[in-house]
């Protein structure tokens, strides 16, 4: 993670830090394989006006600069572990082929997760109904 990116989670208050680090712990207790089934960005009306939405609030707030952060940090971290996963294959001489799935939908497990960062950081700035709909099926690992 480069300084910037640092500098700008820190600069999120304290509350959403808590609620981000929370969502990474989870993550990272997911088998790889089953990070895939979180997936579910939609690109139907009501998903892009929640998102137009949390942008709107996240700029008003000043939080678009730590948001971004950590969508990249979160991204990172998980892209490294997939990494890891076929590293560990190759030095090992075992056969590990990457989680079930395509690139496509690698991608959108990525967008998705995205989402969940924001509906995360701006917590209750958001509509319930916006909050849930960016959250998605993420959520579940926070229960």
């Amino acid at each position: 993670m480069s300084r910037a990116d640092a500098d700008a989670i820190d600069r999120l208050p304290a509350n959403a830090r808590t609620a981000l680090d929370k969502l990474a712990r989870a993550i990272g207790r997911v088998p790889l394989e089953d990070l895939l089934l979180y997936a579910d960005r939609r690109f139907d009306a009501e998903h892009v006006r929640a998102v137009e939405a949390a942008k709107r609030i996240a700029d008003e707030a000043g939080l678009t600069d730590g948001i971004r952060a950590a969508q990249r940090a979160l991204a990172d971290a998980v892209v490294q572990m997939f990494g890891q996963l076929q590293m560990r294959g190759t030095i090992m001489g075992t056969n590990i082929t990457p989680p079930a799935g395509t690139n496509e939908d690698r991608v959108r497990m990525l967008e998705s997760l995205g989402d969940a960062v924001t509906a995360t950081i701006l917590g209750d700035r958001l509509d319930p109904d916006d909050h849930s709909e960016l959250l998605g099926l993420w959520a579940r690992l926070l229960e």
